[in-house]
């Protein structure tokens, strides 16, 4: 089947400029990787002023943004869009599981949760549970601080240690 000339004129140029903002995100992870996440956000920002929605630009947006304490709305705003223009993945949900916590949003948290039930384990979805509990209960969050562990393929997520930590924090428990 031939297609006319204008179509493909509009499908070529339509992947075109998505390479363009692949190329841009590549080159912007590498600087976040050498540790030059200045220029990695003023790249990825670029590669989002060519497509808003583009989610792996969002997605290290909101990543490097969830490191300050400023940023942390920023950050959400980058992930959700992440989720929302894209299949989800852990990294990204369990990033906005832990901002969701850091910033109360228990409406958001509990919906998250309940679409994680699907698609984690059953040791990982009540560690969730449990780290829910852990913030939403200040009254039970020494208890659980002090009996939660992590397994041994719990302790491979950075992100699930960060949320244990949040925990212990948040029952006056130094590490």
């Amino acid at each position: 089947m031939k297609l006319p000339s204008n179509i493909f004129l509009i499908l070529m140029l339509g992947l075109a400029g998505c390479s363009e903002e692949r190329a841009i995100t590549d080159d912007a992870f590498q600087k976040e990787l050498m540790g030059r996440k200045s220029e990695a956000l003023y790249l990825y920002g670029k590669a989002l002023k060519k497509n808003p929605n583009y989610p792996p630009a969002n997605k290290r947006v909101g990543m490097i943004l969830a490191e300050s304490e400023d940023s942390i709305g920023v950050a959400i705003h980058h992930l959700e869009k992440t989720r929302e223009f894209a299949s989800s993945d852990e990294e990204t949900d369990l990033k906005l599981f832990d901002l969701y916590i850091l910033t109360e949003d228990f409406t958001k948290l509990q919906a998250l949760q309940e679409e994680l039930k699907e698609s984690l384990s059953e040791e990982d979805s009540g560690f969730l549970d449990i780290m829910v509990l852990c913030h939403k209960n200040p009254s039970l969050s020494r208890g659980i601080a002090t009996k939660t562990k992590l397994s041994e393929k719990v302790k491979f997520y950075e992100l699930r240690a960060q949320l244990l930590s949040g925990c212990k924090k948040k029952a006056g428990i130094s590490q």
